[in-house]
């Protein structure tokens, strides 16, 4: 949304700065500027009473994919877009599994991000190109509905296969994480 402001903001000053200020030119930069209203879909998942450390690195996973642009023919990596889940990068120590088993690792419970997004994605008939499950289940979706995730070793990504671009739209609010997808 910021990034939306900041373009109506430059085009009316740019406009305004050519002397030629016009209603007309405003409304078509304005309504150039806003999101499509278009829903593909939408898929949610819950992690009520999650870990402090869970809870935060979902919010992050969520804040960095949010408003993405996925062209037509363009490949998204999860991977990509939310990079190293590393101390360093803010990410906190999580649960995750490790060769089958419980462990705590940094930016344990970014895979229910990625896993939200692959049901969004594959609802609207997105190209899964990379996908993996986990080695156990997962209480956040429906057993083999999961996307696990692991920078520098798997991913999750999707091809655009569509025609139109596709922006996604994911919010966390503390409770649960919501990917919306829509025509852009």
């Amino acid at each position: 949304m910021i990034k939306r402001l900041a373009l109506i903001a430059a085009a009316i000053v740019f406009i305004g700065g050519c002397g030629q200020r016009s209603d007309s030119m405003i409304d078509s930069v304005v309504e150039a500027a806003q999101p499509s209203t278009e829903k593909l879909s939408e898929f949610t998942t819950e992690f009520k009473n999650a870990e402090k450390a869970r809870a935060h690195n979902i919010t992050m996973a969520a804040k960095a994919i949010d408003e993405k642009i996925v062209n037509p023919g363009e490949t998204f990596s999860f991977n990509d877009s939310v990079g190293p889940t590393t101390k360093a990068n803010g990410f906190m120590l999580g649960k995750i599994f490790s060769n089958g088993k419980n462990a705590k690792g940094y930016g344990g419970g970014v895979c229910q991000v990625s896993s939200t997004l692959f049901n969004a994605a594959d609802a609207i008939g997105l190209e899964i190109v990379e996908r993996h499950k986990h080695s156990k289940s997962v209480n956040y979706v429906e057993k083999g509905r999961d996307a696990t995730v692991s920078h520098g070793v798997i991913d999750f990504k999707f091809a655009n296969n569509k025609s139109y671009p596709v922006r996604i739209d994911s919010f966390a609010n503390g409770e649960s994480v919501t990917i919306a997808l829509y025509k852009a």
